[in-house]
């Protein structure tokens, strides 16, 4: 089936599914710990990674002495997965045990980890090593490193996550002067990295005497660099920013002041917005009227004057973003002068403005233009838009013409806005425009809304049509000519005319030469007085069945050459999207002209029919009327076709469908088989082999399956379930832990078991199996 499916008892009654951030039960976290604590001892890397990921899952009350452990652990990955635990649980007592492995943990990929928990935990006390680590790599500190050379130095990560923890717990209370000049050594470090991208955004956090440097270095920055401090000021909350931000504003380089004007805006300043309204640049002047908090009237009629369709496109943006009717900028008066000289964007732009600005005028302006034969392609499709959303009274008229348009572009909009009018309630009194628009659709669906043209053919794929030769294949003319095989396996040679000799008894071929002797070694071979040859190979035998592939060697072939700007035509397009858009809608006023197109020869048409169909049926629609057409469809030879059939009839209760669903089980392809099974859940008269299922060869029809028995209440589903989750190394893993969550506290308790099992397997797929159980239970704790 296409939706979701309500799981339910075998009595029929829903089956308690454990809601989002619900307690776990009582003694399950205890009972994941304790399972921990006895697995750690012996266990291997890989699993005391697992553990350290698990840990993160559940609130257990002496978890963090085996997080602390798992820290200390020798593996570099078990503690890089302790850290992310406590990253996630924040647990503020293992702020001294992370920065002592801060110090003394070599590896860099790890040191980044400790130092963003650290900044997690907001641990004030691991500043001044931080602030050491920003300006270099602390030896005196007793931080140690890796002695491996490698191709990229640990350090320069370790720095950069230095730099943002201690400027967010400078900021927080701690040293702003100290975080300062450690962040300009860094940046003086002839031998460092390029910091100016993080050092900026952080320095704009430490106050006033951060904006002072900032402000400070905007004389001997690049461009870039000085953009990067326009943009860092926006987070400052120095009054010294506004001056720095005013002169930015004036900077020769047109991206510095575009992030000076944008920072500007955000704090406040909107005589520094205002300037960049008259700069000589039309991107600059676009990016202002977009940045200025609330535009005047007369700053958004300039922008719609200005010379630049840039300028004027950014003003219609501010017109739709307010969200509000005006009458003193004359839009409608202003399209009608660029209908035919102005840039088809601008009046595509200016189109949805009026809509929001002066929707009464719109309307009137649109039907004007909407289907007029010189109007621009993008103004039509913005027409169409509008009209979806006013959905004046003649709406649906404008947009019955737009749908059989020549342009794809067009019909397609006029298509989906048809969709978008028909989603109100169908059949009520207030809803007429609903109806009329629905009639439409379905007058599309069956073909009626566009004709075929007449005389239309079907296109035939462009082909190229080829015969395999001796050594290669030829196109064309040469086609003819391949080789022949007899049924003897001897070549068939093409005889141009019956030769005869004098005495008219024919001819013989003259004899083979004798091969001499094939040379012994490479130097007979170089001495030999004729050139070499290959020693003659025995005859090759040839069975029936090579016989019967060999004649087909003449034969011809195809070989498709599609064209990727192929298009269908407008009676096919139309009904094509009507169907998917008629679906969408989940009405079933739609179910009749659905099940009449997908009885048509166009496989893309009566796939997307049945699509729709088992959208409606989803939403509650009754089928039952048209179920001979989609119990047809279910014997279609296209197997994708058949998939989709069987899919709707899970929702049609009848003895008809079931017969169709038991007989789809059986099918070959493993799509059908696999929707045969979803379409018998909740189904009583259908009775499914789901454990032999569960080991069929396709992963569809092993998913559904396993679906099918998560179903069935009781706790015998359990094996089946867990033995599910455990084949082709736990490929199923999320799949499963999803189907077990319902029954938590029993599977969490099953799987644990498997902690004490011997088989390496279980217990890797245990560890990853309980947190995704507890993740889809919606259990995890909440972190403080």
């Amino acid at each position: 089936m296409t939706g979701a499916t309500v799981r339910k008892t075998a009595a029929g009654q829903p089956m308690p599914v454990r809601a989002e951030n619900e307690p776990c039960d009582s003694g399950l976290d205890d009972l994941v710990g304790r399972a921990i604590a006895g697995l750690l001892p012996a266990a291997s890397d890989p699993e005391r990674c697992l553990a350290a990921q698990l840990l993160a899952h559940v609130s257990w009350s002496a978890g963090t002495p085996l997080v602390a452990g798992l820290l200390r652990d020798p593996d570099p990955d078990v503690r890089i997965d302790a850290v992310r635990t406590v990253k996630r649980t924040r647990d503020p007592s293992l702020a001294a045990l992370l920065i002592e492995n801060l110090q003394q943990d070599p590896v860099g990929e790890a040191k980044v980890e400790y130092i963003e928990a650290l900044q997690a935990l907001g641990a004030r006390e691991a500043l001044p090593l931080l602030l050491e680590l920003v300006a270099g790599r602390a030896h005196e500190a007793g931080v140690g490193w890796e002695d491996v050379v490698q191709d990229w130095d640990d350090w320069l990560d370790v720095q950069v996550a230095a730099l943002e923890a201690a400027s967010e717990l400078s900021a927080a209370g701690g040293c702003p002067k100290a975080a300062v000049a450690a962040i300009l050594a860094a940046l003086d470090d002839p031998d460092g990295q390029e910091l100016w991208a993080v050092a900026t955004r952080a320095l704009a956090k430490l106050g006033d005497a951060g904006c002072t440097v900032l402000i400070e270095l905007i004389d001997d920055a690049s461009p870039l660099n000085r953009k990067r401090i326009a943009a860092a000021l926006s987070a400052s909350a120095s009054p010294a920013a506004a001056g720095a931000l005013a002169r930015l504003g004036r900077d020769e380089s047109a991206a510095v002041r575009i992030a000076a004007i944008r920072s500007a805006a955000v704090l406040g300043h909107t005589d520094i917005c205002e300037a960049g309204l008259e700069d000589l640049l039309p991107e600059v002047r676009a990016q202002t009227i977009e940045a200025l908090p609330v535009p005047s009237a007369d700053q958004i009629a300039k922008a719609l004057n200005d010379a630049s369709d840039e300028v004027r496109i950014a003003a219609c943006r501010i017109i739709c973003g307010a969200g509000r009717k005006r009458q003193d900028l004359s839009l409608v008066s202003r399209a009608q002068r660029l209908l035919r000289t102005g840039s088809a964007f601008v009046l595509a732009a200016l189109v949805d403005a009026i809509a929001v600005a002066e929707p009464a005028q719109a309307v009137d302006f649109i039907a004007d233009v909407v289907n007029h034969s010189s109007t621009k392609p993008q103004v039509r499709c913005a027409c169409i838009r509008v009209l979806a959303g006013l959905q004046p009274d003649n709406a649906v008229a404008l947009l019955s013409t737009a749908a059989g348009d020549d342009r794809r572009d067009v019909r397609l909009a006029a298509v989906a806005a048809l969709g978008k009018i028909s989603q109100a309630a169908i059949g009520q009194a207030a809803t007429g425009l609903a109806d009329a628009a629905a009639a439409v659709l379905c007058a599309a669906i069956s073909g009626e809304l566009v004709e075929v043209p007449e005389g239309y053919q079907p296109e035939r794929d462009n082909v190229i049509e080829f015969v395999q030769k001796k050594g290669g294949q030829v196109a064309g003319e040469e086609a003819g000519k391949g080789l022949k095989i007899d049924r003897e396996g001897n070549v068939v040679e093409p005889v141009e005319a019956e030769a005869t000799a004098e005495s008219g008894e024919p001819e013989q071929p003259p004899a083979a030469p004798i091969a001499p002797p094939a040379p012994t070694s490479t130097l007979e071979a170089i001495l030999a007085a004729t050139p070499s040859e290959e020693t003659p190979q025995p005859r090759i035998e040839f069975d029936d069945e090579d016989l019967a592939f060999l004649e087909l060697t003449p034969s011809r072939a195809v070989k498709r050459k599609l064209d990727p700007e192929a298009t269908a035509p407008a009676h096919l397009d139309v009904r094509r999207l009507a169907a998917r858009v008629a679906g969408e809608t989940c009405k079933p006023v739609f179910v009749s002209a659905l099940a009449g197109a997908a009885g048509t020869n166009d496989d893309e048409l009566s796939e997307a029919c049945l699509v729709a169909l088992g959208q409606i049926s989803d939403a509650g629609a009754d089928l039952t009327a048209v179920q001979d057409v989609i119990v047809q469809a279910a014997a279609l030879p296209k197997a994708s076709l058949r998939a989709r059939a069987i899919a709707v009839l899970g929702n049609v209760r009848s003895k008809q469908a079931a017969a169709a669903i038991v007989c789809a089980l059986e099918d070959a392809p493993g799509a059908v088989r696999a929707n045969a099974v979803k379409a018998a859940l909740d189904r009583d008269d259908i009775t499914v082999d789901a454990g032999a299922l569960i080991a069929d060869d396709d992963r569809n029809v092993r998913l559904a399956a396993a679906e099918f028995v998560a179903d069935r209440a009781g706790e015998d589903v359990m094996p089946v379930l867990l033995d599910f989750a455990l084949r082709e190394d736990a490929v199923h893993l999320d799949r499963a832990a999803q189907l077990l969550a319902p029954r938590l506290q029993h599977a969490v308790t099953s799987v644990l078991e498997w902690l004490k099992s011997d088989d390496r397997k279980k217990r890797l797929v245990a560890l990853r199996l309980v947190p995704q159980m507890i993740t889809a239970a919606g259990n995890q704790p909440a972190v403080s």
